[in-house]
């Protein structure tokens, strides 16, 4: 089992004090930066993936990321070309995400290298990515909004 403790809570470069609600976006910055920076489109479910990586100097938060086909943008609707990924998972400056198409149980491993990667999955049961031909975009959350809890304050 691979050691993975430089990404636990106790590491206070992992820690986040923020709730789900308080994350911010530094992406107009370039400090947290999601890019792709492979696609293998297959006609086999399990040799189909996106490779993508944090390539800014900030923890980027995966969840509420998509994944969109150009298929999206030119007509075909999101349900049928695009994916949103839901992991609430932080990906440290430099790490991967490997997104298969196929099912499986999100965690984080090791490359043959040495370089951690966290794996999710879309759950398809069939290639997705061969049948979308074209560029593959990736859109991140710029900002989330949600209600605060009002509190009342005895006063003396």
């Amino acid at each position: 089992m691979a050691n993975l403790d430089f990404l636990s809570e106790k590491n206070p470069l992992c820690r986040s004090n923020l709730r789900d609600c308080d994350v911010l976006s530094f992406n107009g910055g370039q400090k947290a930066v999601l890019r792709i920076v492979g696609v293998q489109r297959s006609e086999t479910l399990a040799q189909e993936f996106i490779l993508l990586q944090n390539q800014g100097h900030l923890r980027v938060r995966l969840r509420g990321h998509i994944l969109m086909s150009e298929d999206a943008i030119e007509g075909c609707g999101l349900s049928d070309s695009a994916h949103v990924i839901r992991e609430d998972e932080y990906i440290p400056p430099g790490l991967f995400v490997l997104v298969s198409t196929g099912k499986g149980t999100p965690h984080w491993g090791k490359t043959k290298d040495g370089a951690y990667v966290y794996h999710t999955y879309l759950g398809m049961a069939a290639p997705f990515w061969n049948g979308h031909q074209g560029t593959i975009h990736i859109l991140a959350p710029h900002h989330s909004y949600c209600e605060r809890s009002t509190e009342a304050f005895a006063m003396r």
